[in-house]
Order: C-alpha cells, then structure tokens, then sequence
C-alpha cells in the first residue's frame, strides 16, 4: 500500500490496499516547506531511499494538502505514532549495581541540566507527571526506570553540567551513569538531548564523543525549539551539526522536540518502536472436529 512519512512536524499514513509500493514523504523544516517523495519497494522498512526518484512539491501546509496533492486516490488518511497504552514508575537506584534486572530492551535520555529531559518525557509518554520537574537544575540525581507497556523501559539519566550539586556527587553521578551505559546489556539507543536556544557547548560534544568511543549506540534531540524563533533554531542546529563533522561524531538519528508543542513526538516514538521486537501475531484458533455424522445410522 501507498504511505506517507513526515519526518517532522507530524507523521502519518495514506494507504491503499493491494498496492506493491509505498510512498514516503520528507518535510523539510523549512520556510518553503519543500516536500519530498519517494517511492520505495515495500521491503525497503524505512519508507525512505537515497537513491529513488524524487518529487519535490512547493507550500504543502497541512496534512489535507499533503493528501491532496500526492495521494488524491487514498482511501484514507489517519495519524501513524506508536500508541503507549501505560508508563509507570517503577524503580529508582542510586548506584548501577542496584538496577534491576536487565529484562526488556530499554532507552536512555541524558543531557546537559536544564535542558528540558523530563518535560520531553512527559510529552513522549503523555503522562504529565511521571518525570518530576522542576526550575532547579539538576533535579534528577537517581537512575530512574518507567515501565511502558510492558515492552520496554524508559531510563532518565542525571544530568551532566551545571547542576546545583557538590563536585564529589557530581563524580558519583559520573561513575554510575558512565557504568549504566556501557554495561547495561539491554540498553538499545541513547537519546542525547541538546538545548537548541543556545549555541554549541563543549560539554555536549565530549559527551557525545564519549559515546562514540564506548561504541554505544546514540541518537541527538534537540530540545526546547519552541522557546526560540525558527531561524534562531535551524542556525543553532546549524552550528551543533558542523561541530559534529569537524570531530567524525555520527548520531543514528537526531530529531527536533519540542515538549509544548509535542514537536518530534511521533518521530521519536516511531524510531524506538523500531528497535523492538516485533509483537507475535495471535494464533489462530484450531476448529475443534465435528465427528457427528459418524454418528448417524
């Protein structure tokens, strides 16, 4: 069948039974709002492909648009983000060799404190208040663990930084986040959160370069993109991104977030359901055997 991807603002499908292809759209974050399409085989699981024609279409403004102008023999449009059914809290350590036990594949946000990780948690979750926040930096000061939907877990990090704690908890913070992410055996992708209001800090960039060293698997989110003009958060971004290329730094992924607007929700939330194991189709009943008209005489 035919889908749609936006990669940023919003993302959705538009499908047609018993189509072989699909149709991936890419919104440039952009003044002109540029769209791009490409048809992709089915088996191609991202939906994009570098090397595939492309179409370019001009002020796409909305998904009607979008719709209107690529599918116009869709037979139905409807919003395509993973569902999170329940996220609770489940545990909090204060120490890596406290976790519990490694049992479900789990995803990791850290940053700078300050930089908006448990308001982007609350919006990824939908849960208003399953990460405290709080004016005050440095807040998170435990390993803490949600449960969502039975499938995986959600780990927020201490932040690195700034935050208002002694230099000697500062270095305990250090030792066990640093444990957590290169021994925990289930640890999927961490999520390096980065404040788009400011420009580049050099603490950001150690860390991520840490990462990469440790071969352990990242992406970048740029947070906060609310708080500023759209210029003012593509030129940050901007400058962050060359950073990354002059030091050889290549995340997975990264995404824009906003925890307002709930910008990059559908994105993000998408990539994880992505690296899950995929959920076992039900099996179907077996019909129980009529023998009645051996029965009959």
């Amino acid at each position: 069948m035919f889908q749609i991807f936006a990669h940023d603002e919003f993302q959705f499908e538009v499908g047609r039974p018993g189509s072989h292809w699909r149709l991936g759209a890419f919104i440039e974050n952009n003044p002109s709002q540029y769209v791009y399409a490409y048809m992709v085989s089915s088996a191609q699981k991202t939906g994009l492909h570098d090397n595939a024609a492309s179409l370019g279409v001009n002020s796409l403004r909305s998904k009607k648009d979008l719709a209107t102008r690529l599918a116009p023999s869709a037979e139905w449009l409807k919003p395509s983000v993973m569902k999170i059914k329940t996220a609770r809290f489940q545990t909090s350590v204060a120490a890596y060799d406290e976790c519990p036990k490694a049992s479900r594949p789990e995803f990791a946000f850290v940053g700078r404190s300050n930089v908006g990780k448990s308001s982007l948690i609350n919006m990824l979750t939908n849960k208003k208040e399953l990460a405290k926040t709080s004016g005050v930096p440095g807040k998170t000061q435990q390993i803490n663990f949600f449960d969502i939907d039975a499938r995986w877990h959600l780990v927020d990090l201490p932040g690195y930084g700034f935050a208002k704690v002694s230099k000697a908890q500062q270095e305990q913070f250090n030792i066990h986040v640093s444990a957590y992410l290169t021994q925990r055996e289930t640890l999927n992708q961490v999520f390096a959160l980065v404040d788009s209001r400011i420009e580049p800090q050099k603490n950001d960039y150690e860390f991520i370069a840490w990462l990469e060293e440790c071969e352990v698997p990242y992406s970048i989110v740029f947070t906060k993109t609310d708080k500023s003009s759209e210029g003012q958060v593509q030129h940050h971004i901007g400058l962050f991104q060359e950073g990354l290329k002059e030091r050889n730094l290549e995340p997975t992924m990264t995404f824009k977030c906003s925890a307002k607007t709930d910008r990059g929700r559908g994105p993000i939330l998408n990539f994880i359901e992505g690296k899950l194991p995929k959920k076992p189709k039900a099996s179907k009943s077996v019909p129980t055997m009529n023998l009645s008209w051996m029965k009959k005489k």
